[in-house]
């Protein structure tokens, strides 16, 4: 399954959008486990989940974080973009309405 991970800078409305997979989600996983328990963690996820998946995607130079350690990048992605994850899959037609029952 693939993602659209959208990063959008507040200030100017620019952004950076590429598609990620599950992989990066595992990464993040993987660096939240190391992580001190807190109520932002899951918050905090979602931003690891969009940097695994730009760094993945050679996006880092394209946010400005290529050279940070992880967590710095984190920081420096949450601090500055607007981050959005979505899946690719088209989004279902509304259904048909007001059809009697049988």
């Amino acid at each position: 399954m693939k993602f659209v991970f959208t990063f959008t800078k507040p200030e100017d409305g620019s952004t950076v959008k590429f598609e990620g997979g599950r992989t990066s989600l595992w990464d993040a996983q993987e660096i939240a486990a190391e992580w001190p328990k807190r109520p932002t963690n899951q918050n905090r996820l979602d931003f690891a989940w969009a940097y695994c998946a730009a760094k993945r995607a050679g996006k880092l130079n394209d946010l400005g974080v290529e050279g940070m350690g992880a967590e710095e990048a984190i920081d420096a992605i949450a601090d500055t973009y607007d981050v959005e994850i979505k899946d690719n899959k088209p989004e279902a037609d509304a259904p048909l309405a007001d059809a009697p029952s049988e």
